[in-house]
């Protein structure tokens, strides 16, 4: 969770921007899990994550020795499965 005074409030104090990052932050690893450790309902129910992942990644060719920014995309998984170190 970010370290920051702004989150050092009480539950019901919260601004709306305040919980959605609460909310982002929390879930992030089990969304992280969807990609990296899929299970078989996963497959299964989030095909098209799956799918728009590939072709992302088949459209971007060829990506090697190139630069690629991943920004607003979440925790990485696209640059990830691009071969691509996240956030350079």
């Amino acid at each position: 969770m970010r370290a920051t005074k702004a989150f050092d409030v009480e539950p019901g104090q919260l601004s709306t921007a305040q919980k959605v990052l609460r909310y982002f932050d929390a879930t992030a690893g089990s969304f992280d899990a969807i990609y990296s450790s899929p299970r078989a309902v996963d497959r299964f129910f989030r095909r098209d994550m799956y799918q728009r992942l590939h072709r992302t990644l088949t459209h971007c060719e060829p990506i090697r020795g190139k630069t690629v920014l991943d920004a607003g995309c979440g925790s990485g998984q696209y640059a990830h499965f691009g071969s691509v170190t996240p956030g350079r």
